[in-house]
Formats: structure tokens, C-alpha cells, sequence
């Protein structure tokens, strides 16, 4: 790219956004398709510390843990309640909410949530680094805790790094820091 400084991210940061996801989109269209493994069914880790899941599962429940990681793994609905937990390589598809954090630190990394609404957040901080967000109605959105308990989905602060986002109300690429509060949905 011609006339790009030191900070290309900063000084040109669609042009250099493109590049690098073209560059991912090809060393993934280059890896053999792996075959879908047959789902675990449900699991749920309740109350305990430093569990890992790597596999297919229908549904994945984490309340009250800590130090938990989901890894290499597809879902199509993970739940969070109070809890710590990093996501990395993994893919979430639903038709309805897919991934729902509520009082919870999550890290995701390197994979995609898709849904009629990819995440519900309350209260929580979540750090999305290379993860695709697809909504059909939101991407992201965020709802208060006195909402929350009433079974629906307040402000979430969200660390975006390099995440291709597309929704009705968001389409392209997303960095930095956002605060996503319950009027303002992604």
C-alpha cells in the first residue's frame, strides 16, 4: 500500500482490515473441511474451576465458574452466569439467541456466533478478537440486569479486535472498545 506509515492499522485501517482478512479467508479455504462430529449433548459446569470442552455439543451451561475454556468446539446455543471463561476456535449457530453472558468476563477468539441474535450481554466484559458476529435481528445486544431476570436480555463493555460483524444494524469490520447499552444493539 503506498504512503502508508508505521501505524498502517491506524492510517489506513479498511485497506489493511481487507488484506488481512483475505489472507485468513484463504488459509482457511486452503485447510481439508473437517467432518462433523456427532454431538455430546448438553453439558454444564456448575460451581467449579478450570474446566476445559473441546468437542460438538448441543447446548454448553457455565454457571458460578471460573478459569473455564471452550476450545475447538461447535454449539449451538453456551450459556454464562458469573462466571470467567475464553473461547477459542469455536463456532455457535442457533435461530434464536446464540451465546448469553450475564455478570461474566469472556475472551473469544478466532471463531463465529451466528443467530437471530449472536449475543446477549448483561453486565458483562467481553473481549472478541478475530470471532464473527452474524445477527439476523442484532449482532450484539445488551440488556439490564432487572430486564435479564425477568428472562429477557444493561450496558456491556465490549474489546473488539479485528471482528467482522453484519447485522441490520452493523456491517463491517469492528476495533476497539464499545459500550453497548440495551437502546444502542449492534
Amino acid at each position: 500500500l503506498k504512503e502508508i506509515g508505521h501505524v498502517p492499522i491506524r492510517e489506513c485501517p479498511e485497506a489493511i482490515t481487507a488484506l488481512i482478512f483475505n489472507h485468513i479467508n484463504k488459509a482457511k479455504a486452503a485447510q481439508p473441511r473437517k467432518e462433523k462430529n456427532p454431538s455430546q449433548g448438553s453439558v454444564r459446569c456448575s460451581g467449579q474451576q478450570g474446566v476445559t470442552y473441546e468437542g460438538t455439543y448441543d447446548r454448553i451451561e457455565i454457571s458460578e465458574c471460573s478459569d473455564v475454556i471452550v476450545k475447538n468446539s461447535s454449539a449451538q446455543k453456551i450459556r454464562i452466569l458469573d462466571s470467567t471463561v475464553q473461547i477459542e476456535n469455536s463456532e455457535f449457530y442457533s435461530k434464536e439467541e446464540t451465546l448469553y453472558a450475564l455478570r461474566s468476563r469472556v475472551i473469544l477468539t478466532g471463531g463465529r456466533i451466528e443467530g437471530e441474535t449472536a449475543v446477549v450481554s448483561s453486565e458483562s466484559k467481553l473481549d472478541i478478537a478475530g470471532t464473527a458476529l452474524v445477527g439476523k435481528k442484532e449482532a450484539l445486544k445488551s440488556i439490564s440486569e432487572q430486564t435479564a431476570q425477568a428472562g429477557d436480555p444493561g450496558a456491556s463493555t465490549i474489546l473488539f479486535s479485528l471482528c467482522p460483524v453484519q447485522s441490520p444494524y452493523s456491517s463491517g469490520f469492528i476495533h476497539g472498545t464499545r459500550v453497548v447499552s440495551p437502546d444502542k444493539p449492534l
